[in-house]
């Protein structure tokens, strides 16, 4: 992928790391469901669909972070 970007989104420890040492904005992808949620880009359905999606990949921390982020607003 080619052009200006303004993060990246990952939620592996190291990829953290790395992108934090190096300075590089980041999102993990549940934060990012709810940033697209809440810019209202996506539905509450939709973002709790793709964090259910992700589960086995995301943290437990991430995926009930982002559970009840959505929650705060129903």
């Amino acid at each position: 992928m080619s052009g200006i970007h303004e993060a990246i989104a990952g939620d592996d420890t190291t990829f953290i790391d790395l992108v934090q040492g190096l300075g590089i904005p980041y999102m993990t992808p549940g934060a990012l469901l709810i940033h697209l949620w809440r810019s209202k880009a996506i539905s509450g359905q939709e973002a709790r669909r793709h964090l259910d999606e992700i589960r086995e990949f995301a943290s437990s921390e991430e995926y009930l972070g982002s559970i009840d982020e959505l929650g705060k607003d129903e």
